[in-house]
């Protein structure tokens, strides 16, 4: 066993670089395309990303499940009709707030890795929400290598151009399956800009936040417009998680008395083949920030 672990091990470090992606300037990116609505001349266009530290809701969009994001977007008095294109990393409920009559259309692209199913939106009429139908069937042709970036759900980039991409500025222009039938859209044809957190939107749109980063904001499911049901966690993620696993005795902590006593029995066994007279306290396992159980 141990030859066949340091064969594995050279040819990870020594042979993998031969499969490794180069560099950023070498990744390609594949996206499927989409069909939207396209903004009207009076509209106001504004991207808006859910990238950044956010609250996280208490109730998760399906499979898989993963936490949350919880991203609040605050519509202040004005007389544009804005159109908005939502789009995020991790799977978000975008919650509206304010002067909410003044969004014309919200665009939900949805998540990076899962697409428009795990999006939703609390605050907006059914009728203004408008969840994209990407073509992933279509991305089964891309040839797959190590510099290949695919993503489930349609970018910004598609209509407004590669700066308005998941955040990020493409170092190449990315692959669109199939190719788009819309125009892309021109920016002195609409008022466009881009939002992400900490940042505003010349005063009418801003994402706040209510409460620290990462604290779980519990959310009315039956308010959310999305494809999947919102629903509760088994386990809440974060540390409200970790102090209810504590409390039903399925994690021990690294102060309980438990957890101090496995972690020197075993840390003593597993370190004394590895000391010498110039190490003799050696200890390969010093702490361990939790020990799972059987419960």
């Amino acid at each position: 066993m141990r030859t066949l672990i340091a064969i594995s091990f050279f040819a990870f470090f020594f042979g993998g670089s031969a499969l490794a992606c180069p560099g950023a300037d070498d990744e390609r990116y594949h996206f499927p395309s989409c069909v939207i609505p396209l903004p009207e001349a009076d509209e106001k266009v504004t991207i808006v990303h859910g990238r950044g530290p956010s609250e996280l809701s208490s109730h998760h969009l399906g499979e898989p499940k993963k936490r949350t994001k919880l991203v609040t977007i605050q519509i202040a008095e004005n007389n544009s009709k804005n159109y908005l294109v939502l789009s995020a990393y991790e799977q978000t409920i975008w919650r509206f707030i304010g002067d909410v009559r003044k969004v014309s259309k919200a665009i939900v692209l949805g998540a990076t890795g899962i697409g428009p199913d795990g999006a939703g939106v609390i605050g907006l009429p059914k009728d203004r929400v408008i969840f994209t139908s990407p073509d992933l069937a279509a991305l089964s042709s891309v040839g797959q290598t190590s510099c290949t970036r695919m993503f489930k759900a349609c970018t910004p980039a598609q209509w407004f151009g590669e700066g308005m991409g998941f955040g990020f500025w493409f170092h190449e222009r990315p692959s669109f399956h199939p190719e788009p039938t819309q125009p892309r859209q021109r920016n002195v044809d609409f008022d466009l800009r881009y939002l992400s957190q900490g940042t505003k939107s010349g005063g009418t749109i801003s994402i706040v936040m209510t409460k620290a980063s990462g604290t779980i904001v519990k959310i009315d499911p039956h308010l959310v417009v999305s494809r999947n049901h919102p629903q509760p966690y088994e386990v809440l993620p974060g540390r409200p998680g970790l102090e209810k696993l504590v409390e039903s005795g399925a994690l021990l902590p690294a102060n309980s008395d438990d957890n101090k006593h496995i972690v020197q029995t075993y840390g003593e066994t597993l370190s004394k083949r590895y000391r010498s007279r110039f190490d003799p306290d050696f200890l390969l396992i010093p702490s361990v920030d939790y020990i799972v159980t059987k419960k």
